[in-house]
């Protein structure tokens, strides 16, 4: 298998995405952590037009998402911000001032471990059905394990991008081909740069639904 280094991360052309150093991991986190600079009303506002492409492209109804739904990565202003979901997780390794007291306020339980390394099973007695991963495997220490997690659910809403190339914030890069694998037959392709607020590269997106569940 051919193979290239660049800062320090292994990269492979095809199969298995190969995890990264603790150490690269918590490198990549803090150099993401100073890309995150807006207000409350800057972040509410720029991310309540953000996610409205979500949930358009991943048929999410803000107005009858209910309870149970487990969002990883979320940074300062979640997704779940945005619909009147009870009963749900968020998983920030590095959570902000902004979403603790967020998650305080609605009363969702916030967990500040890497979800590669948490077991989907322990979650505080909330009964889960949805996975959300909105721009997040790139910054993960195990994308295979983080990926085996989340499929562990009824079901998974992705929109990630692809083709980013390895940065001190992105230690990983994927490719349509990668998620193809994870999520055989629903994996969709978007190459748009006209929504406000949003991705302007390649991505793949799709809703994966667990039938042995």
């Amino acid at each position: 298998m051919e193979k290239s280094v660049l800062l320090g991360v292994m990269v492979q052309n095809h199969h298995m995405i190969q995890p990264i150093t603790i150490e690269r991991w918590k490198q990549a986190q803090e150099a993401e952590r100073k890309l995150h600079k807006l207000t409350l009303e800057e972040g509410i506002e720029h991310y309540r037009i953000s996610y409205g492409h979500n949930f358009r492209y991943l048929g999410i109804d803000p107005e009858k998402v209910q309870w149970g739904i487990l969002e990883i990565g979320a940074a300062d202003f979640p997704a779940l911000r945005y619909v009147k979901a009870d009963r749900c997780i968020i998983i920030e390794p590095m959570p902000s001032q902004l979403l603790k007291d967020f998650c305080i306020e609605k009363n969702i339980l916030l967990l500040n471990t890497p979800f590669d390394k948490t077991n989907i099973n322990e979650n505080g007695g909330i009964e889960l059905f949805e996975v959300w991963m909105f721009n997040v495997l790139q910054h993960v220490q195990d994308p295979e394990s983080f990926i085996s997690n989340a499929k562990l659910c009824r079901c998974v809403r992705y929109f990630e991008p692809i083709d980013t190339g390895i940065t001190d914030y992105h230690p990983h890069s994927f490719t349509k081909d990668d998620f193809d694998r994870w999520f055989p037959g629903v994996n969709k392709f978007y190459n748009e740069t006209t929504n406000q607020n949003f991705h302007d590269g390649p991505c793949c997106y799709g809703v994966w639904e667990n039938k042995e569940v």
